[in-house]
Order: structure tokens, then C-alpha cells, then sequence
């Protein structure tokens, strides 16, 4: 890793996400590259911390273990260098693809970490190493490079944060996976429903963003989306569709509160898929002597356990879950329900140790 600290040394360290012991540290002169060996293990994701006086920034890295597993997780990599803060061309403005200006990638951050890589994929993570859940670790910048996934492969394919942008071909492999009979959970709000052309240099190590889109109405599997909302209130989930006893729903008691922005879709027609479970805010009024002059809006799901073709997608379109993995029990419950729908193995009541 080549570091410029104007001249000065600097110091820096490598430690796993979630924890805060290093797994090695060290302090260099003036721009002497920092040399890292991959730690050894199953796959993570780890930061580097690097610091020049009162100057501090960090950088996610991805270490693959030699060892393949059953599930891979994937990083937005995407949305945070598309979103990320960064001018590359010096006018003043940052360059980013809300604001329809072509993005250079790798970035680093000028603040630091992105926001969505510490309140929400973060947290899923440290979740799973604390499960002692073996996975793989990927982008959607990798994937969109290359040809994965397969069904062949791997059958589970865990979406840890939103893919806002994506490129075509990316969102028709992701379809055609899940068809074959692939996997598929996305943690994540407006996520595969806009479009972005990646340049790249023919070692695919740096490249340009470019031509992003507006949002699409629904994403690769057909599910429809309505606008994000805030509920002033935190409105009460609970089934709105599908079999209660669908083990999506193992240790659920049947309401999920305390989430204030959700990202509600159409349940499945015209052949798009099969309803497992879905839970949603429940929209029928209070019964009164009074006939209504129209029934009200069908509830929309927030959470939802989609059959498509010969696979599987769960949505979960609450982008405050990860915030709340550790202090609701009903969300870590069934968060290792979606781990082990993914994984193909019966999901049973779970207490936080485990």
C-alpha cells in the first residue's frame, strides 16, 4: 500500500471489523509503502488505519480465505465510491453519481469509512463472525466485472448493504441465479433498480462510473417498489401475506416494531413469483357502524420471503435492522433465520450467544 503523508511518518494498523485488538501495526518514514500479508483464517472484512499527526483515515479491506463457503457476502462497493465525497477534479463539487457527474474508482475517503459500511454491513458482519458462520467476501463492483454468481457455485448470496447502482449484465446474472435455483438475501433500501456503466483499464483495477440512471419502478426479479417513507410513529409489522409458520418466522411473536423508514413493494402477480411470508403494516381501519366508501390500500410488504423460479429472495427493506440486530431480539432471530434459509439449514429459536 503506497501512502503520500506529505513527508511525514505516519503510523497505521489492520484489525478485523468489530474488533479492536490489531492484527498487526506498525510505523513507517515518509512515503514507505506499508507491506500486509493477508491474515490467515476464514474470510473477513478489515479496516486499515492509517494516521500522519493530527490526519486519520481508514480503508475497508476484503481478505478471502483459501477455503470456499457456502455463502457469499457481498459489499456495495458500488454506492459508497458513488456516493462518497470525494472531488476528483478539483471545482469545488464533489463528484458523485446523484449528481449525475462520472466517478473514478478505487477512491479513498477523505472522512473516513462510508456511513453504510458501519451502520449497516458492518454489523451483519460481526454478526455472522460471532455465529462462527463461514462465508466468502466479495463486491458488486467484482461481481459486476466478472460472471458471477452461479446457482452452480454457491447457493447463497447474501446482499450486505444497498447496490444502488448496478450494471445490466450484473442484474441479469443475479436473476438468472436465483431462477436456477440460487439463494438470495438483500439488506438494503432502493437497491438494484439503477443503472451504471463501468469503465475499467484492462487489469480491472481502476476505471470511471458513468451514465447512471434514473430508479426503475422494480428491481431484476420483478417486485415493484413504492418510495421510501418515514412513519412519524413507528408503525407495528406483522404477516400480511403468506404461511405464519414459514420458517422465515421461527421465534417470531407476530409484531415487529421500531422502524420509522421502510421501503414497501408490491406483493407478487402475473406469474413474478410466490409469496412465502411477508411482513408489513396492516392497513384496514378500525371497524365502524359506517360503511366505508372505499376498502382501504392492500398492506405492502416491508420484509418479504419471495419464491422465484426455482429459488429464493428475501428482502428486507428496513434500513435501520442492522442498527438494531443487538438490541431487538425479534430482529437477531430472524436475522439468523434468513442466514440459515440461505445456508439450507432449519432455522431454530436462537438466544444472542449463539
Amino acid at each position: 500500500v503506497n501512502v503520500d503523508a506529505r513527508g511525514r511518518p505516519y503510523r497505521w494498523r489492520l484489525r478485523r471489523v468489530g474488533r479492536t485488538k490489531p492484527v498487526a501495526n506498525g510505523r513507517e518514514g515518509a512515503r514507505q509503502p506499508v507491506e500486509l500479508t493477508a491474515p490467515g483464517g476464514d474470510s473477513g472484512l478489515y479496516v486499515l488505519e492509517l494516521s500522519a499527526g493530527r490526519h486519520r483515515t481508514a480503508v475497508p479491506v476484503m481478505v478471502q480465505s483459501r477455503e470456499r463457503a457456502v455463502m457469499l457476502v457481498v459489499v456495495p462497493a458500488l454506492t459508497w465510491a458513488a456516493t462518497a465525497q470525494v472531488d476528483g477534479n478539483g471545482d469545488g463539487i464533489a463528484d458523485t453519481l446523484d449528481a449525475g457527474t462520472p466517478v473514478s474508482w478505487p477512491r479513498v475517503f477523505d472522512d473516513g469509512l462510508p456511513d453504510d459500511l458501519l451502520l449497516r454491513v458492518a454489523p451483519l458482519l460481526v454478526q455472522l463472525d460471532r455465529a462462527k458462520i463461514r462465508y466468502d467476501l466479495t463486491s458488486d463492483l467484482d461481481l459486476a466485472l466478472s460472471r458471477g454468481p452461479r446457482a452452480s457455485d454457491r447457493k447463497a448470496v447474501l446482499l450486505a448493504g444497498s447496490e444502488r447502482w448496478i450494471t445490466r449484465a450484473y442484474g441479469r446474472r443475479l436473476r438468472r441465479y436465483v431462477l436456477e435455483g440460487g439463494r438470495l438475501a438483500s439488506f438494503g433500501v432502493e437497491s438494484l433498480r439503477r443503472g451504471v456503466t463501468i469503465q475499467h483499464n484492462r487489469d480491472n483495477t481502476a476505471g470511471r462510473l458513468v451514465r447512471p440512471t434514473q430508479p426503475s419502478i422494480q428491481d431484476p426479479f420483478g417486485t415493484r417498489f413504492e418510495d421510501v417513507r418515514t412513519a412519524a410513529t413507528p408503525p407495528v409489522l406483522s404477516l400480511i401475506e403468506g404461511d405464519a409458520a414459514y420458517d422465515l418466522l421461527e421465534g417470531f411473536d407476530g409484531a415487529l416494531g421500531g422502524f420509522s423508514v421502510l421501503e414497501e413493494s408490491d406483493l407478487p402477480s402475473g406469474g413474478r413469483g410466490e409469496m412465502l411470508a411477508a411482513l408489513g403494516v396492516e392497513t384496514a381501519t378500525e371497524e365502524t357502524p359506517e360503511v366505508p366508501d372505499e376498502l382501504p390500500p392492500a398492506p405492502r410488504p416491508a420484509v418479504a420471503a419471495t419464491r422465484v423460479g426455482d429459488g429464493l429472495v428475501i428482502r428486507v427493506g428496513l434500513p435501520q435492522w442492522a442498527d438494531r440486530i443487538d438490541e431487538d431480539r425479534q430482529v437477531f432471530q430472524i436475522t439468523r433465520n434468513i442466514v440459515d434459509l440461505l445456508r439450507g439449514t432449519e432455522p431454530r429459536i436462537r438466544t444472542v450467544t449463539e
